[in-house]
């Protein structure tokens, strides 16, 4: 008995073969895959006068489904994952193009970019600031457990780029709220941009809760060495 299967979205099952056929008895167009699909099966159908004469539809069809489709796409996918460990950057950023920036393929690399940042030259860091920004620009929310701001945050601050991973950190309090982890990012940012007071903030925030926390207490003695300087000075 088909069921409905409930993910980031509702699936049920379906005869393909049946909707093709009811789509042509009644002069519609059928535009179904050629070859056997793994995960994925994109189909289109137009059901209006003279659908047959929509070749543009047909052409957008063979050239992003037929051609290399989704299906394709999710498979090459799912075989890089057994290799981000050793990704080169030109390899990572092939495959970031290749998703079209999308925010679940980034999660998958954002580690491997982490590790590989310092190495980065000014033309690499440029790029993948702009990358970042375009995989943030197209995300979509959907409930996910997956910290897409925090993960491009912790990059752009690896980057050294603390005002952006700043503003990215700021990004996900806003959505899963105030962490402690996330607190001390923003406020290892706020020392690294010398915006002490707000550093302070941050920190404080993590010891009204957590007093012995080991690294909000050793920032906040930074910050009050910074006081004490700024004093003597």
């Amino acid at each position: 008995m088909p069921g409905v299967v409930r993910h980031r979205s509702v699936s049920i099952s379906v005869n393909y073969h049946a909707i093709k056929t009811h789509v042509e008895q009644t002069g519609g167009l059928a535009l179904f895959p050629e070859a056997y699909h793994k995960s994925v099966s994109i189909s289109c159908s137009l059901m209006l006068p003279n659908a047959a004469d929509h070749e543009d539809v047909r052409q957008a069809y063979r050239r992003h489904v037929v051609d290399f489709g989704p299906d394709d796409f999710y498979i090459i996918a799912g075989h890089s994952e057994d290799h981000v460990a050793q990704m080169t950057l030109h390899e990572v950023m092939a495959y970031l193009r290749l998703a079209q920036y999308d925010g679940d393929m980034f999660g998958r690399y954002v580690l491997r970019l982490i590790e590989l940042a310092p190495a980065f030259n000014q033309q690499q860091r440029d790029s993948f600031v702009e990358a970042s920004q375009r995989v943030w620009d197209l995300y979509l929310p959907l409930g996910e457990n997956w910290d897409l701001a925090h993960g491009i945050g912790c990059l752009l601050y690896r980057m050294k780029e603390f005002a952006l991973a700043l503003g990215y950190f700021e990004a996900s309090m806003a959505t899963y709220g105030q962490e402690a982890g996330t607190l001390l990012n923003v406020a290892l940012c706020c020392q690294n941009l010398q915006q002490w007071e707000k550093a302070k903030a941050a920190l404080g925030k993590i010891l009204a809760s957590e007093p012995d926390h080991k690294s909000a207490l050793e920032l906040m003695e930074m910050c009050a060495a910074h006081e004490r300087e700024q004093v003597s000075g």
